[in-house]
């Protein structure tokens, strides 16, 4: 399967993640390890659309990833289309796109 890998750099809660777009096959399972560099906790959440009411795979803000900590998140597969993820403990700097293809 695809593994995919995103991180939250130093001072990622006002600069973001390391990447802005992530990709990933149609209609196969994929997984990312997300990394926290960053000193304070984040996240990596998969959701439908920017108005993050489904949420599709990773974290949730009841799992927060402490700095230095990483963990591997298990997605399940999805339909070709443009997605969005987010860290839901600063979701309006820590964003992205995610295209299944």
């Amino acid at each position: 399967g695809t593994s995919l890998s995103v991180s939250a750099p130093p001072g990622a809660s006002g600069s973001g993640f390391d990447a802005t777009c992530l990709a990933a096959p149609t209609d196969k399972a994929f997984t990312v390890e997300f990394t926290n560099d960053d000193s304070v906790v984040h996240d990596w959440a998969l959701y439908r659309d920017p108005s993050a009411t489904e949420h599709l795979g990773g974290g949730s803000a009841d799992e927060p990833i402490a700095g230095g900590e990483s963990t591997t998140y298990e997605v399940d597969a999805l339909e070709a289309g443009e997605y969005f993820f987010r860290c839901d403990f600063h979701p309006t700097t820590m964003t992205g796109s995610f295209v299944v293809e």
